[in-house]
């Protein structure tokens, strides 16, 4: 999963740059003054964006994270005297550097980023100084596995939705990782008494809190940038995408939006068990579980000389020393145990999000999409997910691609490639369109779901670097185009082709327009102008699985279709694969990389369905030999 949501913002960083070393001078715009606003903590002056819009960047939505509020509930921002000039974004949420968030050569595997990271950014037609009609707020949240990634990186793209569709955007930062969701006894207060702490800083679920607490924000203030604080949408990417979802399933955000997107997400939560305790206790705990990270913490710094030492350490303090201790450890410290690989964006393979109980709900994503009752919220939404998901991720995989003298990616087997491809994007797209659409749809009087594939796949292509066979219509490649840009090349990076351009033009249009008019009424209908073919909701009473289809006209263009998948066909697509035919090893190989231990459902793996499977069952294919997508 932090594989799966890691890939927008590698996109991100090549379609549009993320900021690299120190050494590259970004001019700071002028203020001006036709963009003063007052917010509830006090004025700020913005400047001329592109686009026609006004930006403000850099806008605190909540004190900052540190000391006594590290592992905190977000506090609401303090005023301030004066008028704050809000012309650049501001410190980026720790994080490892890697590909992901465009770190330097010098940072790559090192820390960067501050803890004083929760500020929001807000772009406004540069009409609404004049116009007294608001317009549609969309709140975008950045992907990245939870643990990499920034709001700011997204202003090539918010200014361009903001400008030509005529609706006020907002990007966020939100903390990632461990300072983000981190579930340890000592700092959930020993004393039920204490009222210093309330049950939102016990829950563990910072960076859920922070996404909550930048939406009342919002719901505030965003009246004085001309955004109606009554026709809020969420929409979000990958780990963004997951998050939109937990917006959904948290009753501390009912109220606080009122339409949602979410894209090549779904539903995910940890236990509290999983995100705190130790992989030796009972129900055993995640390998970076709250517990298992003191532990590492005491051994490097010497306080403990081995495992026992340290357990025995902790449970002889009182639960104030242990959070002392903990809050006492730099950031540099703490994410020293979670090393990242810079091959993979910085990213960190720890329990993320919570189901906590006060947050979110301890109903599982399972129990939740059986009884979409269990959710706090219900609002119109669009989900969905691209056509080939998993190519992003097998593109940097070893396993999956090599270096033709070292540098341009080859793929290994283009047979398997293909396969794995195929069967692990089926199955992401089960669980980010299929599943919660069927469910969330049961009832006709529920609000309406919008499906949704991206198929898109027209890359540049050359013998040397096959892009449309190893990327295809892969995860984030929809990202620019849902702004309205027509995939912006970065110049470390190309995927397309002057040919393809009017086709990506159309298709950007296209996109934006229906995202947009899903803001403005709850439906992306026929798109702002009336113009695009009619989006039809998901009709599960009906028996239609009616999803919008976006590709080049020459592939069917942008269309409706019935693609609904069920488990049952998607494990059945597989058993029918011509590619596993007669070739037992690769039937097995793909069910097990596809289906065991994957972090979207851990049932997806049937022990009795491996034994059995195909010509002679899987015996001889021991499923743990087989790393998962």
């Amino acid at each position: 999963m932090r594989v799966l949501m890691w890939g927008s913002v590698v996109i991100c960083c090549l379609i549009v740059g993320c900021s690299r070393s120190k050494e590259v001078a970004v001019p700071v715009p002028e203020p001006a003054g036709d963009t003063q606003r007052v917010t509830a903590q006090g004025a700020i002056v913005g400047f001329h964006d592109e686009e026609n819009t006004f930006a403000w960047l850099g806008i605190p939505y909540a004190q900052a994270p540190v000391g006594e509020l590290r592992w905190a509930a977000p506090r609401p921002p303090q005023p301030w005297n004066g008028v704050r000039p809000a012309v650049q974004t501001q410190h980026i949420c720790p994080q490892i550097g890697g590909a992901s968030n465009g770190a330097s050569k010098e940072q790559m595997g090192k820390l960067i980023g501050s803890e004083d990271c929760l500020y929001l950014n807000v772009w406004s037609p540069s009409s609404t100084a004049t116009v007294s009609t608001p317009l549609p707020v969309m709140v975008w949240i950045h992907g990245g596995g939870n643990s990499t990634g920034s709001g700011g990186s997204y202003q090539p793209l918010a200014r361009i939705l903001a400008g030509r569709q005529q609706v006020v955007v907002v990007t966020i930062n939100y903390r990632l990782g461990i300072f983000g969701w981190f579930h340890h006894p000592a700092l959930a207060g020993a004393n039920p008494r204490d009222t210093g702490f309330t049950e939102a800083d016990r829950s563990g679920n910072f960076g859920t809190l922070d996404i909550i607490q930048s939406l009342h924000w919002v719901r505030d203030n965003i009246a004085a940038f001309g955004g109606d604080p009554n026709n809020i949408t969420l929409f979000g990417e990958s780990a963004g995408g997951f998050n939109a979802y937990s917006m959904l399933a948290s009753p501390l955000a009912k109220g606080l939006f009122h339409k949602a997107i979410s894209q090549s997400g779904g539903m995910r939560s940890h236990t509290v068990a999983t995100a705190e305790n130790y992989r030796d206790e009972v129900p055993a705990g995640h390998a970076r579980s709250a517990k298992e990270v003191t532990v590492a913490l005491l051994l490097a710094d010497g306080t403990a000389n081995n495992r026992d030492e340290a357990k025995a350490w902790l449970a002889n303090r009182p639960a104030a020393d242990v959070a002392a201790y903990l809050r006492g450890k730099s950031a540099a410290d703490c994410f020293a145990q979670l090393r990242g690989d810079p091959a993979l964006g910085g990213l960190l393979d720890l329990p993320l999000v919570f189901s906590d109980g006060y947050v979110l709900p301890t109903d599982s994503p399972r129990e939740l999409l059986n009884d979409p009752t269990l959710l706090a919220q219900r609002v119109p939404l669009i989900t969905g997910a691209n056509r080939d998901e998993d190519k992003l991720f097998q593109f940097f995989d070893p396993r999956f691609t090599g270096k033709w003298f070292g540098v341009l990616p080859r793929i290994r087997d283009d047979v398997e490639y293909q396969r794995i491809a195929l069967h692990g994007s089926n199955t992401r797209r089960l669980y980010a369109t299929d599943l919660p659409a069927a469910a969330l749809t049961a009832s006709a009087v529920e609000p309406p779901v919008f499906a949704y594939r991206f198929d898109f796949d027209q890359l540049k292509r050359s013998w040397l670097l096959p892009l449309d066979r190893m990327l295809g219509a892969a995860h984030g490649l929809e990202i620019a185009y849902v702004f309205g840009a027509p995939s912006i090349d970065s110049k470390a990076f190309s995927f397309n082709t002057d040919e393809s351009l009017p086709a990506r033009e159309k298709l950007a249009y296209s996109m934006s327009s229906y995202w947009a008019n899903f803001a403005y009424t709850g439906a992306p209908d026929r798109g702002r102008q009336h113009d695009l073919p009619q989006w039809q909701p998901w009709s599960n009473t009906a028996g239609e699985a009616k999803t919008m289809v976006f590709d080049a006209d020459n592939r069917g263009g942008v269309r409706m279709t019935d693609a609904g998948q069920t488990m049952a066909t998607v494990k059945q697509a597989l058993l029918t694969d011509p590619s596993v035919q007669g070739n037992q090893a690769a039937l097995c190989a793909t069910y097990a990389r596809v289906f065991y231990k994957n972090s979207l459902d851990s049932s997806l793996f049937d022990e009795q369905e491996y034994a059995t499977l195909g010509q002679g069952g899987c015996g001889a294919y021991p499923p743990q030999d087989f790393k998962p997508q």
